[in-house]
């Protein structure tokens, strides 16, 4: 990075951007684009820590094999031995992901302990929570997801959104962004996708 700054000509920038402004966003593009293209990148995930599963020393590392591999990959597109690599650690890595959930299983079926047992199905099961049976203003039962799209729009625009409501608040809003949102709500109209 030393040796590409020394070969900027800061006279000549400096010539051409008299201004300390307009030098100044000149001296930091220049200074950006050399972090940009020196300084190594390092994504992060988000993900609290919490979160992540917990897998035995072995499997953490064939995972970190196939990130190592992966980054050589990405690094050396045209290199099929590289790829070869990346290939059978993922397959291995798989499989072994695999044996693992095989012998948790095998230790919860096998423990003949009927509590274990159903943690585990918990575990396993989707945390999907589907939106139950409702009822409508007749006192129907609504089973069907295309009707409890109806039955939630009706209720959220006659109900919880008139339009009167809705007018009083944007005469009293004062921001120009609540406003918008505001606005943005009449908008909202529940599919079949959300409600399943």
């Amino acid at each position: 990075m030393r040796g590409y700054l020394n070969t900027v000509d800061w006279h000549n920038m400096l010539y051409y951007n008299p201004s300390a402004l307009y030098f100044w966003r000149s001296f930091v593009h220049t200074l950006w684009s050399a972090v940009a293209m020196f300084v190594p990148l390092r994504s992060t995930s988000n993900v609290p820590y919490h979160n992540h599963k917990r897998y035995p020393k072995s499997v953490r590392r064939l995972m970190a094999k196939k990130r190592r591999l992966w980054k050589r990959c990405r690094r050396h597109s045209d290199g099929w031995h590289t790829r070869q690599l990346y290939r059978d650690c993922s397959n291995l890595c798989s499989s072994s992901l695999q044996n693992l959930d095989n012998t948790v299983e095998y230790s919860a079926v096998e423990s003949n302990n009927l509590g274990i047992f159903y943690m585990y199905i918990i575990k396993c099961m989707n945390h999907h929570n589907p939106t139950g049976a409702l009822t409508d203003s007749v006192g129907r039962l609504v089973v069907r997801d295309s009707d409890k799209a109806n039955l939630f729009n009706q209720y959220f625009l006659l109900s919880v959104w008139s339009i009167t409501k809705l007018c009083q608040i944007v005469y009293h809003c004062q921001t120009y962004p609540l406003y918008l949102a505001l606005l943005y709500l009449l908008r909202v109209v529940f599919a079949k996708q959300l409600i399943s």
